[in-house]
């Protein structure tokens, strides 16, 4: 992470400001990275940071391998969320409660039971923005668009012009 990070801004001392570190202990992480390599990574001078040949190689072969590591422990963190047994509900305020709402609210509950759930009223964009930040696990709008299959999973509310939006991280 530290190599990485040099590597994006070429300036130790924004990418140690980025990492709540000292340029110092971070100029020390890097040598040793290079000691353990046995090659440079960076061509330093006093205002000029490069990358070395060898260095945009292992930019290349390590970047892929962090962002594996990322999307790992956000499916990691996602998986604690769930084993809270939590569901965050978010719903567009406007849906008609007797027809449609109080009849799934229903269903969810009884399918997980034991499972705190938070409903969350919102206005048609937040429900998206929900879903999207990781605030909210399924949604439901009146909304009949079609959403990024990458981003969304839907599904018709029986007759009614609407959907349930679950976001593809959880």
């Amino acid at each position: 992470e530290y190599f990485l990070s040099v590597a994006k801004t070429l300036n130790f001392s924004k990418a140690a400001n980025e990492l709540c570190i000292t340029p110092q202990a971070l100029t020390q992480q890097i040598k040793k990275f290079e000691d353990i390599l046995g090659k440079k990574l960076f061509i330093r001078s006093t205002r000029n940071v490069e990358l070395t040949e060898f260095g945009e190689y292992c930019v290349h072969r390590m970047q892929p391998v962090k962002d594996d590591y990322d999307r790992a422990l956000e499916k990691i963190k996602n998986r604690i969320e769930l084993s809270d047994k939590k569901l965050r509900i978010v719903f567009f305020r406007a849906l008609p409660k007797e027809r449609i709402l109080n009849v799934w609210i229903e269903k969810i509950q009884n399918y997980f039971k034991g499972y705190e759930i938070d409903f969350i009223a919102a206005n048609i964009e937040d429900v998206c923005f929900y879903l999207e930040n990781g605030k909210a696990d399924v949604g439901f709008t009146i909304v009949d668009q079609d959403l990024p299959a990458e981003t969304y999973m839907t599904k018709k509310i029986e007759s009614y012009p609407g959907k349930i939006f679950v976001s593809q991280k959880h």
